[in-house]
């Protein structure tokens, strides 16, 4: 019989799962080793630079390698607070390789697929994805256990099909749809990261970006790159993992200013006539979060599309 005394309530509180997408040479890996007591399962040439020396990483050469790296870090007894994956789409060529290896016809034993293409059809992004998966799984078992567990992704331009109206370019994580997608449902947060830059433009001159020194982390979701978090962040927040993280703990996205704050950055997306009955709304429900979310996803369906014009 089922014992009701297992019915918890409450916040769970346990470490986040992150996703952070950022342009070549942004800081991801300055990020990462900003993390406590922090891990690296690198790729290519592991980590790279002064200020690295002492931060613990392992390079696998083969798919087997990381999910074997991945088990230890689940089931044995070891130090290590955070884990960085830098970067996924570094790691991904391995697995591809082991699908080739694992799936293709052969000839005298040698596989006779020399890429993920070959299978035809899409079936072998789709197996590849069904074997990321046992990755996302140990994964999740090293973050029960209390360990932050990053993944870092650099991005590339891609052009987004826009189903209501014209569409445009955004960034993207410069793996294949299918993996991209896996993380970032699997993330509680996903962190875009570039350099905050400018335009300017003067009389009968094309606009020019200035600035592009500082860093910057976007938390929300744009029309020109992927983002969200659970935590109620500010939308735009400093390149700087340990404020980040201390914002994630004190934050909480079921106050009633932190939905507010989100329904006025949208406000601007509505007409006149619905942007009174909002105000008129909130100003009604202000300390009331169930009913302001739920008018939160009401703005956030008619402004889909919105934000990209």
């Amino acid at each position: 019989m089922f014992d009701p005394n297992k019915i918890k309530t409450g916040v769970t509180v346990t470490a986040p799962r992150i996703v952070l997408i950022g342009v070549e040479g942004v800081g991801k890996t300055t990020a990462g080793a900003q993390c406590d007591a922090p891990i690296f399962l690198s790729a290519e040439d592991g980590l790279v630079g002064k200020g690295y020396e002492n931060i613990p990483h392992y390079t696998p050469e083969t798919w087997e390698d990381v999910l074997n790296f991945l088990t230890f870090l689940k089931d044995e007894n070891h130090g290590y607070k955070s884990l960085i994956i830098d970067t996924i789409d570094w790691l991904e060529p391995l697995l591809q390789k082991a699908i080739i290896r694992m799936y293709s016809p052969t000839k005298d034993g040698i596989p006779t697929y020399k890429s993920i293409e070959d299978f035809g059809y899409g079936k072998g992004y789709t197996i590849s994805a069904e074997e990321f998966r046992k990755a996302l799984v140990l994964l999740d078992g090293i973050h029960r256990k209390g360990i932050l567990v990053m993944i870092n992704a650099h991005c590339q331009i891609k052009v987004f099909n826009n189903p209501l109206g014209d569409n445009y370019d955004r960034y993207e994580p410069k793996t294949t749809k299918q993996i991209a997608g896996m993380i970032k449902e699997w993330a509680d947060v996903v962190l875009f990261a570039n350099y905050e830059t400018l335009t300017v433009k003067e009389k009968g001159s094309k606009a020019k970006g200035v600035g592009g020194q500082t860093r910057i982390v976007q938390t929300q979701h744009s029309a020109g790159w992927d983002a969200k978090n659970r935590y109620g962040l500010p939308a735009v927040m400093p390149l700087d993992m340990p404020t980040i993280l201390d914002a994630m703990t004190s934050g909480d996205p079921d106050k009633p200013e932190n939905i507010i704050a989100e329904i006025n950055e949208l406000l601007p997306l509505l007409d006149a006539e619905k942007q009174k009955a909002t105000m008129d709304y909130v100003a009604k429900n202000g300390t009331n979060s169930l009913k302001l979310s739920q008018m939160l996803n009401k703005i956030r369906t008619l402004t889909v599309g919105k934000e990209a014009a």
